[in-house]
């Protein structure tokens, strides 16, 4: 006997979540914030502060958190027609769309098993429609599973240690290696400046 939820009581349902993120990668990258726009509407979600007019950027690019904050990433809320707990955002690199990036199933134990369930239910879809992924790396005892759609990367990860929960993105290739190299050369450069000014 398990303590694992039925299938059909996931919310929401893992294929919503994995129809969302395909359908992200059956269309052409969007270049403008017409097509960004245009994207949303096409995936029946919307920017969470087109709801009551207040930013909803997770993390804002101020450049006073520069030394604490390298990232070179903006992340906003976003809004959708989504069943159950969903965290959802998007995000853009110097005004460029970058992704897309939920967190299902969270839940305040390790190792739960309706997150795991959530889990292993999104892998199985994707794993159909994709095929087989590869893992990002290799230092985890789940590591996080990977399928790369043309200019596309889907990455499903499982977290169990303190709590539970799954994280489902897909984000362009080409705009998240650019995101990375600047956020590293970022913190390389606050790292150099606090060095020099130690005695």
């Amino acid at each position: 006997m398990t303590d694992a939820p039925p299938a059909d009581s996931l919310a929401p349902d893992p294929a919503q979540a994995v129809q969302l993120v395909l359908a992200v990668t059956r269309g052409a990258w969007p270049a403008t914030d017409e097509a960004v726009r245009d994207l949303f509407a096409a995936l029946g979600v919307r920017p969470a502060d087109s709801d009551a007019g207040a930013d909803s950027r997770v993390v804002a690019d101020d450049p006073a958190d520069v030394e604490t904050w390298p990232s070179p990433v903006d992340i906003r809320r976003l809004a959708g027609p989504f069943g159950g707990e969903v965290y959802a955002s998007w995000s853009t690199h110097s005004g460029d769309f970058l992704g897309i990036n939920l967190q299902l199933y969270n839940a305040p134990r390790p190792n739960d098993p309706g997150t795991r369930l959530g889990y292993d239910r999104i892998l199985a879809l994707l794993s159909q429609n994709l095929g087989t992924p590869t893992d990002a790396w290799d230092d985890e005892e789940i590591p996080p599973r990977l399928w790369e759609v043309g200019r596309w990367r889907i990455m499903l990860h499982l977290f169990t240690l303190r709590d539970s929960g799954v994280m489902l993105s897909v984000d362009d290739a080409a705009t998240a290696d650019r995101a990375e190299r600047e956020a590293s050369a970022r913190q390389e450069a606050a790292h150099d400046k606090a060095a020099t000014r130690r005695p």
